[in-house]
């Protein structure tokens, strides 16, 4: 992991990447979602100034394949596939999602949040989806905070639902955000 030329000009994120991952197990644990045995499919960084957002870009150029770059709710936001995985709670993770900063500062600039994939069942529509991610988490409600969403990028065919969830304790900033999708199968949708 400290081959990638990003964790040598950043050791900083090096070092955030091993501090964050207690934290999604945290939520992983305290949710139930542990025993679902779900992937992770990337993983995304939070970056408040425009410098930085392109200093790490020129990083992932030179070691990583740019899969998409598409405006999202108004930003660019960069996927990049890794030549050399992470390993994230004992997974290999090849994708990393790098936006570029809107107008809200985030408390700290790093890893943010881990995106695991919830397949959807069969006919499935996307609010029976919501409906069952909300059902899965319910024992749990009052513990978590959850946000659904239903970003969808310039061209993307697929849906693509997403719901986020921290832990009400504010001392976890981690976040883990469930997807109907792998986000290789929303890029090549476009």
């Amino acid at each position: 992991m400290t081959t990638l030329k990003i964790f040598q000009q950043y050791p900083a994120l090096f070092n955030q990447l091993i501090e964050i991952q207690p934290l999604f197990q945290q939520i992983l644990d305290m949710t139930g979602l542990n025993r679902l045995d779900l992937q992770i499919d990337h993983i995304a960084l939070r970056v408040n100034d425009v410098d930085m957002a392109k200093q790490w870009q020129a990083c992932f150029a030179e070691e990583a394949t740019l899969l998409s770059n598409n405006e999202i709710n108004g930003r660019p936001i960069y996927l990049y596939e890794l030549e050399k995985p992470l390993l994230i709670l004992e997974q290999e993770v090849r994708v990393v999602e790098l936006p570029f900063p809107k107008a809200k500062n985030y408390p700290q600039q790093g890893w943010e949040h881990i995106e695991m994939v919830l397949p959807f069942i069969v006919n499935e529509t996307v609010e029976q989806w919501f409906a069952r991610v909300e059902k899965l988490l319910a024992p749990v409600a009052e513990r978590i905070i959850l946000q659904k969403s239903c970003h969808k990028g310039d061209g993307e065919g697929l849906p693509n639902p997403a719901v986020a969830i921290k832990l009400a304790d504010k001392s976890n900033f981690a976040t883990i955000k469930l997807h109907p999708y792998a986000i290789k199968q929303i890029v090549m949708s476009e």
